[in-house]
């Protein structure tokens, strides 16, 4: 069993290679991280302590930077997917309305830094740096992302079940009633198709799938500006670096599936193998796929139906199929 990820960089600087597994991506890094800023950006971001120290040290800390954040997205118009509070970093998966991350980021970090420091008696730079940050293309994107975020506290070996750690969204993503009004589920949650209590039992078996990922490739992208396909980093240089290097590349999608295609062909593979009587149904197919992470639309486009069709077979056979399938098995045991 393994799992890939490929992804596409857009970066600047002096050049690394390394290798995911479905392809080769070459890594520039740069000695100050360049910004990309406009109406509308979906970003990952992450900063981290000064010299890897603490930033947080208890739990009025924790609350204090979510209060700091919450007046962040109403005074710079952000919306907030997805959150997880480090003991010495934070991740945030958001998006901008107005071409302002690095004011609305440096408005955060300062007054948390400010506040801290007043409450705790201490003096001086908090944070490692600047942020970093990470442009990302699409919603196809968003459902990793927002697991990677959420599987943070299980890979630190803290909780063994994401939502068991108090400080981030994952909680909002399982359960209907909300902890933060101010985190929009919804955006992300609708890539799983379904509706309602549907998306969020989904959701939970998504992170339990992704818990037995190999998220390596991740730390290799510490030095990336833009993740998505290498048409759209190259947008990216031509619009808002013309003059950097004409070696600022992509390298493919980033996702942590196969083409689906392929993954169709294994998911068949596996079914004939474990379950004969299944291997031609297309509903079950089409569900096995929807479960796996890829869109609906790509999914609709694979079986030459809608995506709202794709939508309607989960929603109405997604007990069924639980029932007479090990789905979970079906999902570890196909290479994606």
């Amino acid at each position: 069993m393994s799992y890939q990820v490929g992804f596409g960089v857009l970066i600047w600087g002096q050049r690394l290679t390394f290798d995911t597994g479905i392809c080769s991506c070459y890594l520039y890094e740069m000695s100050r991280p360049l910004r990309i800023q406009y109406a509308g950006a979906v970003y990952h971001v992450s900063a981290r302590g000064n010299e890897r120290n603490r930033i947080f040290w208890e739990r009025t800390d924790y609350e204090q930077f979510l209060n700091v954040l919450e007046k962040a997205c109403e005074r710079f118009s952000l919306k907030i997917y997805s959150f997880v509070l480090m003991t010495n970093h934070f991740h945030l998966m958001l998006r901008t309305d107005a071409p302002n991350l690095s004011r609305a980021m440096h408005w955060l970090k300062t007054t948390y830094t400010v506040n801290l420091n007043r409450r705790r008696r201490r003096s001086g730079h908090l944070f490692q740096g600047r942020y970093h940050s990470v442009i990302v293309e699409n919603e196809s994107h968003y459902l990793e992302l927002s697991r990677y975020i959420h599987l943070n506290p299980v890979r630190a070996r803290i909780v063994k079940k994401p939502e068991l750690y108090e400080w981030s969204s994952c909680r909002d993503y399982i359960c209907p009633k909300r902890r933060f009004r101010w985190v929009d589920r919804d955006t992300v949650l609708a890539e799983l198709g379904g509706s309602g209590r549907t998306r969020y039992a989904q959701y939970r078996k998504f992170l339990r799938v992704g818990a037995d990922m190999d998220d390596s490739a991740w730390d290799k992208i510490r030095h990336a500006v833009a993740l998505g396909s290498d048409l759209f980093c190259e947008k990216l240089r031509e619009k808002y670096v013309p003059d950097a290097p004409a070696d600022i590349l992509g390298a493919g999608q980033l996702t942590s599936c196969i083409p689906i295609k392929q993954a169709h062909d294994s998911v068949r593979r596996y079914l004939a193998r474990r379950y004969s009587s299944h291997k031609d149904d297309r509903s079950v197919q089409m569900y096995l796929l929807h479960r796996m992470g890829y869109r609906l639309r790509d999914v609709g486009a694979l079986f030459g139906v809608s995506y709202s069709a794709v939508s309607q077979n989960a929603r109405r056979h997604a007990k069924k199929y639980d029932a007479i399938i090990a789905v979970d098995a079906v999902l570890s045991n196909v290479k994606r």
